[in-house]
């Protein structure tokens, strides 16, 4: 004979739910998390000043070949003046073939540098635009003054002070030891053993019918607690918590090098400023001095007293001496711009 067990119709629903109570593990990774965080915006600072630092330069770059340009204009201007004067006293008999010859050459020698100095310009222009992901056929306007501008020595002081532990690389290298040290916690996490809590509601019911309303329910509810930990894994726990120290230990070694790296790089550009400001004083005494010479040999020449030699010395002296001006003022911004990159001075 047949026998039926049970019924046509079975339904059983269940609810679960587990949480941690303790491990190493997720409790480290939380912080982990947090970290990544602030080791992302440290990175993109750090991205940022040297941008910032690759930019200054070129503008600065850009600024010293417009001071060369009009340097190289005056310094045809006066040859072009000379040239004129001595052509003038020439058709008077005044002046000799070879001063006008002379005078000649010299005005024929300044176009090829106004001509290179027009391109160096040009070519520093294209660059800076490039940086700035500006199009190269776009015309820009360069707006900026080629000035002395000196730091005031407690600022470059106060600055030194914070330099090493502000800086973007060392903070950065700072938050991977952080990191690399939580790893070591996790690994040696594997010692120690999991607890959770979980929790059970179920619902179970059996009909003929599919009238689930009337159907008659048996609901159970268990909790209880879960402790998990590994009794051997093969020595892989502690040489993977002996491959996280020696992670974390170059790290270290890296930052004191990129440290130390940074000490030299903040004296070697203050040295640069001071190098700088130096020859910007000594400079600005010969300019002055070259161009009182220049007037005086132009005076000279003119009442018959002078040679043509001189004048063009003269000419030359104040020529090197703007340029040396110039160049001393470049040196300073270049060596004041790896300063402010070094010490992440805003």
């Amino acid at each position: 004979m047949t026998i039926a067990l049970g019924s046509d119709n079975a339904l059983d629903a269940t609810i679960s739910v587990n949480q941690v109570i303790y491990s190493q593990k997720v409790n480290t990774a939380i912080k982990v998390a947090n970290e990544y965080a602030q080791l992302s915006k440290t990175g993109n600072q750090g991205t940022r000043n040297d941008v910032v630092l690759s930019v200054k330069k070129v503008f600065y770059q850009v600024l010293l070949m417009q001071e060369l340009l009009k340097v190289s204009k005056y310094g045809n201007e006066v040859a072009k003046a000379n040239y004129e004067n001595v052509a003038a006293l020439f058709k008077q008999g005044v002046a000799s073939e070879y001063d006008f010859l002379r005078a000649e050459v010299q005005l024929a020698n300044s176009q090829p540098l106004l001509i290179q100095t027009e391109n160096n310009l040009e070519l520093s222009k294209n660059y800076l635009k490039s940086l700035c992901a500006i199009d190269i056929d776009s015309p820009i306007e360069i707006k900026g003054e080629f000035v002395f501008e000196e730091i005031p020595e407690p600022v470059i002081e106060k600055a030194y002070l914070t330099a090493v532990e502000n800086h973007p690389a060392v903070k950065q290298l700072a938050i991977q030891s952080s990191l690399l040290d939580k790893n070591i916690t996790i690994q040696r996490a594997d010692y120690f053993p999991t607890l959770s809590a979980f929790g059970q509601y179920s619902f179970q019911a059996q009909d003929n019918t599919l009238k689930i309303k009337d159907y008659n329910w048996a609901k159970s509810f268990m909790v209880g607690l879960n402790l998990t930990y590994a009794l051997f894994d093969g020595f892989g726990r502690s040489a993977r918590i002996e491959q996280a120290i020696i992670d974390k230990d170059k790290v270290d070694l890296t930052r004191r090098k990129v440290e130390e790296g940074l000490k030299i790089k903040i004296l070697q550009s203050k040295m640069g400023m001071e190098e700088a400001k130096k020859r910007i004083n000594a400079q600005k005494k010969s300019l002055e001095q070259a161009d009182k010479a220049l007037k005086i040999s132009q005076s000279r020449y003119k009442n018959g007293v002078g040679t043509q030699l001189e004048l063009i010395d003269t000419q030359a002296a104040l020529t090197v001496a703007q340029t040396n001006y110039a160049q001393a003022i470049y040196d300073y911004l270049n060596a004041k711009a790896d300063w402010e990159n070094a010490v992440s001075f805003e």
